[in-house]
């Protein structure tokens, strides 16, 4: 009859096994070297990852500081690369396209891998590859690369870059981008700056007109040429200028004086009496 022997403790395997100063959480490793199983401490161990808890779909470790270090990470369906942590890219669906570089703060377009946001420069770009936000220098920029919002300095420009809106100053400016046609810059007042107001409509003033008025000292009745000297000619002035001349400043001889194409004419003011 064979005999049967019962071991009561792994150490009893001399042969194959080594136990000492055995402690908590210990596990058996093989050491090819003694061709023996040997217990080791893994949080001591060099090499060696300690214990992981399957909770659900979640590893989680026995202890806080453990930790797992991997180069990429890989979904489950298609086993296509999702992550690579060398490079720190995120990449699209099929592993191919980089659609997140947390190393170049960059994110990127899912179709063409080109840089949409760029958090370094702290632009937005569109899909040409041209800023169109940039909100370091806080500008606004359209396809053809001209600036056309400038939100620091208050600027609107036009489509050639000019400027056409100045509304931290209050003015509006010609298409040259430097006359300033409309200056609301002082509270109440509109002041126009450009040398020909058009409208093609009929212009209300409940407030009244006002309009250039000379003080030359003229003949009497005035001539043409006391009127080209005090306002300028009318092929200058344009047909329908209008201008009154206050002669010498006397409040006296008081002309209401407007034009044709070529000429000058001229109504005299009847002063009121006194009440």
């Amino acid at each position: 009859m064979t005999a049967i022997r019962i071991l009561q403790r792994l150490s009893e395997l001399v042969d194959d096994v080594t136990i000492s100063s055995i402690a908590n959480t210990d596990v058996l490793i093989y050491n090819s070297s003694t061709s023996k199983w040997e217990n080791i401490t893994p949080s001591g161990a060099t090499g060696v990852i300690g214990y992981w808890n399957k909770v659900g779909t979640t590893l989680i470790p026995t202890t806080s500081t453990d930790s797992i270090r991997v180069n990429d990470i890989y979904d489950q369906d298609e086993g296509n690369l999702s992550i690579n942590i060398d490079e720190r890219l995120l990449l699209r669906e099929d592993g191919t396209t980089t659609v997140c570089d947390w190393q170049e703060s960059q994110l990127l377009d899912n179709a063409n891998g080109r840089v949409s946001v760029d958090w370094d420069a702290r632009i937005l770009v569109n899909i040409d590859s041209q800023t169109t936000v940039n909100y370091d220098s806080t500008l606004l920029i359209d396809g053809l690369g001209t600036t056309r919002v400038d939100w620091l300095n208050g600027y609107l420009n036009d489509n050639t870059g000019n400027l056409s809106v100045d509304w931290g100053n209050r003015f509006l400016k010609a298409s040259d981008g430097s006359d300033t046609i409309l200056d609301w810059s002082t509270a109440g007042t509109a002041a126009f700056g450009d040398s020909n107001i058009t409208t093609t409509g009929t212009a209300t003033a409940t407030g009244g007109l006002r309009t250039k008025v000379s003080v030359d000292s003229i003949n009497d009745p005035p001539t043409d040429e006391d009127l080209d000297s005090a306002f300028g000619t009318p092929a200058a002035l344009g047909e329908g200028f209008v201008g009154i001349l206050d002669d010498n400043s006397a409040d006296t001889d008081v002309y209401i004086c407007y034009t044709s194409d070529t000429s000058w004419f001229y109504i005299k003011g009847t002063k009121a009496s006194p009440a």
